[in-house]
């Protein structure tokens, strides 16, 4: 995914404004990566990855689809008890 990232030039996401040292699409990606790691994300696949295509490039378009991994099924009880243990915690 890197490596193509890089090959075909992928640029940032459109209109966003990246912190220090952030170039590419592929630099955002690896962000992104590391994001699934922090919130325990389990779920990406090429179906919640896209390029916007456009006359001037390919663009990598902002992440999205993290309901399960940010505790979107978790009940109101479950997510303020504070239990890490909760099984629908770690349901993917």
């Amino acid at each position: 995914m890197l490596h193509y990232l890089q090959a075909h030039s992928v640029g940032l996401p459109l209109n966003w404004q990246p912190l220090a040292g952030i170039a590419t699409g592929a630099d955002v990606m690896v962000g992104y990566l590391l994001f699934d790691a922090f919130v325990s994300a389990t779920d990406r696949h090429d179906e919640n990855l896209e390029l916007a295509i456009l006359e001037e490039g390919y663009f990598l378009c902002p992440t999205f689809d993290h309901g399960d991994s940010l505790g979107a099924k978790l009940s109101v009880e479950s997510k303020s008890s504070g239990n890490v243990r909760d099984p629908k915690l770690i349901e993917s």
